[in-house]
């Protein structure tokens, strides 16, 4: 659901906690590769860009 990963996205995102659990597993694992770097806080922040002004459906849940 978009409430679900907007808030792994904001808790989790800098290790792609919000990836895993968008099954975008291949993505969740480079974001994890690379968390110390910064990487991963910074696509956060883009994911998050593209995410919140998306519609949910009636169930809340969102297409990525």
């Amino acid at each position: 659901s978009k409430k679900k990963y907007i808030l792994l996205a904001i808790f989790t995102g800098w290790m792609g906690g919000h990836r895993f659990y968008a099954r975008q597993y291949l993505l969740g694992i480079l974001y994890l590769a690379f968390f110390w770097t910064g990487f991963g806080a910074a696509m956060t922040i883009i994911d998050l860009l593209v995410v919140i002004p998306k519609e949910a459906d009636e169930n809340g849940m969102i297409l990525i």
